[in-house]
């Protein structure tokens, strides 16, 4: 395939531009979309009370969100292509944060149930959405480091929006109105604007940005098809071969348990810190909550950026869920507030330096024409995980105690851990 060529210190100041121009407007995105799902987990600290929510009503409405995404996330990423990652992300974001502003109106539990869904059917196309854009436009010995500074955002998005949420809850109660309705209005108002400004920023393509020159847009796009053409040699492209591929179900398995286990904690965790922890208050699980992302955001670049320069991708991913077993072991049995709050921290560490190495490893392993519905396919695992993780946890939590729900969270870590290990990753060549 003919196209330019580069000299090496061209086509680094131009995998600087990409990032400097595609990450920064992404990592706003994600901070957004995590911030939005998971403000329920710290709206439950006193909405669960007035509204009369018991936890395995809480288990009920924490999986619905997850069952909705795991129903419409296929579709979503059928569409994606057509529409554009501009029109369609951009919509969703717009339709989701509505839907979260909407819910300061609360009266019941199935309203909660009801708007829970509807966010999960509108972020079920973001996540695999935005992997998908990234892989079009980073190279594929670039993309661990991508994926992994656009997925320190949601470690971001909590580091901040985690004490913030804590202090919502606890201290504002303008017009008599409960501090959790604020929380979803405060938190959903920007989402609307940050989906609106979607439209008018970003660009689907390397040929529609205007901040590219002719050369480095030829070569740019000749590089990423270059490469999808030596995988097609490699493997068919037909979508059939794409769901009998067994590294496809292998990484869906292992993301299915990863995500249970560390998901459930955005809509748990502050709940169970006070559980295990009468004395905190809201204001103080806020910044203790603050601790995994904190340790997340140092994690995944690094870690990210280690997995690029080896081409190294398997141990990567498997260490760190090894790290995430640990982290829930210690949350479990450690009493003393300051080490329990270190091993919460590891679990942060764990996932968000997992994310990187894994989602590289996609475009590696799959056909490049079933790339968009394969990484939607294993993200929609994602949604099987966490459907069920929360519905046993709200059974552990009701019929035992927070312990085993923490036990429950570190057996998952393992098993992911040993199918990672048992999954065909080769190395990358450097």
């Amino acid at each position: 395939m003919s196209y330019p060529e580069l000299n090496k210190e061209r086509k680094e100041k131009l995998i600087f531009t990409l990032k400097r121009r595609i990450l920064p407007f992404a990592f706003v995105l994600y901070f957004f979309n995590m911030m939005d799902r998971v403000n329920v987990g710290f709206a439950a600290l006193t909405m669960n009370a007035e509204l009369g929510i018991t936890p395995e009503q809480y288990g009920s409405i924490a999986s619905i969100f997850f069952l909705a995404y795991l129903i419409f996330q296929m579709p979503s990423n059928f569409v994606l292509p057509k529409l554009g990652a501009k029109h369609w992300i951009g919509s969703l974001f717009v339709g989701w944060g509505l839907v979260t502003t909407l819910t300061f109106f609360a009266d019941s539990p199935t309203y909660i149930f009801v708007t829970r869904f509807i966010i999960g059917m509108l972020e079920a196309g973001f996540f695999p959405g935005m992997i998908f854009y990234i892989a079009c436009w980073f190279p594929q010995e670039e993309r661990a480091h991508a994926s992994g500074l656009f997925l320190v955002s949601a470690a971001i998005s909590q580091l901040i929006a985690a004490p913030i949420s804590g202090w919502i809850v606890g201290n504002i109660n303008f017009a008599g109105y409960a501090g959790w309705r604020w929380l979803f209005v405060i938190e959903g108002l920007p989402t609307i604007f940050i989906g609106i400004s979607i439209f008018f920023f970003m660009c689907n393509t390397p040929k529609e940005a205007k901040w590219l020159d002719e050369e480095e847009k030829a070569w740019l796009m000749g590089s990423l098809a270059e490469e999808k053409a030596s995988h097609a040699k490699r493997e068919k492209s037909r979508l059939r071969d794409v769901f009998m591929d067994l590294k496809l179900w292998q990484m869906a398995l292992a993301y299915m348990l990863i995500q249970g286990a560390c998901q459930a904690p955005a809509f748990w965790m502050p709940k169970q810190l006070q559980s295990l922890d009468p004395t905190l208050t809201n204001t103080m699980i806020g910044f203790i909550m603050m601790t995994p992302f904190v340790m997340g955001a140092l994690a995944g670049g690094p870690w990210g950026r280690h997995s690029d320069r080896t081409g190294e991708r398997k141990w990567h991913t498997a260490v760190p869920f090894l790290l995430c077993m640990i982290s829930f072991l210690g949350v479990a049995f450690i009493t003393w507030l300051p080490l329990r709050v270190f091993f919460l921290g590891l679990y942060g560490a764990g996932i968000f330096a997992a994310y990187g190495p894994f989602f590289a490893a996609a475009p590696r392993l799959l056909p490049p024409a079933g790339l968009a519905v394969g990484i939607a396919f294993i993200n929609t695992f994602s949604g099987i995980g966490a459907l069920f993780a929360n519905k046993a946890i709200g059974y552990f939590e009701s019929a035992f105690s927070t312990t085993h729900s923490l036990l429950f969270l570190a057996f998952l870590c393992l098993l992911a851990f040993l199918i990672v290990l048992l999954t065909a990753i080769p190395r990358e060549e450097r």
